[in-house]
Parts: C-alpha cells; sequence; structure tokens
C-alpha cells in the first residue's frame, strides 16, 4: 500500500503590527466622603445577653428561650443601621 506523503511548512509567523500600545493612565484614587464606617455585625454574646434581657422581663417565664433569641437578632440588627 504506497504511503501518502505530507509536506511540512515552516511556523508562520503572525505579521508585526505598526501600532504601538500606549499605557493606561494611573487611576484617581477614590474619594468618599460622609460615608460612615459600617458596623460589626451583632456577637452572639450580645444576642445572649439581649435574649436573657427579655426573659428577665418576661418574669423568667421558660419555653420562648427561640422567640427571645429572634427578637434580641433583630432588634440589635435594627440597632446596627442607625
Amino acid at each position: 500500500m504506497p504511503t501518502k506523503k505530507t509536506t511540512r511548512t515552516a511556523k508562520q509567523t503572525p505579521p508585526s503590527t505598526s501600532r504601538k500600545l500606549t499605557p493606561m493612565p494611573p487611576l484617581a484614587p477614590m474619594i468618599v466622603r460622609n460615608v460612615p464606617a459600617p458596623r460589626p455585625a451583632p456577637t452572639c454574646d450580645q444576642i445572649a445577653h439581649r435574649a436573657y434581657e427579655l426573659f428577665v422581663a418576661r418574669g423568667y417565664q421558660h419555653g420562648h428561650d427561640v422567640e427571645d433569641w429572634l427578637q434580641a437578632e433583630n432588634e440589635l440588627w435594627s440597632n446596627r443601621s442607625r
């Protein structure tokens, strides 16, 4: 069976571009004024402390721990945005 001969060509290089790349100008620093820094999220200790205060205010009535925790979380998060 005859074998097929392939011709090899030299690697072609892309044509050189005559355009020169211009460097980008430096970015101006961003100035932000009158923007308060974000407050940190309430910690578990803060939430637990407030939940305990709610428990005490209810007269030490058991069975509302999840409600107290969620109310404490909501209060602390809403106070955070003020």
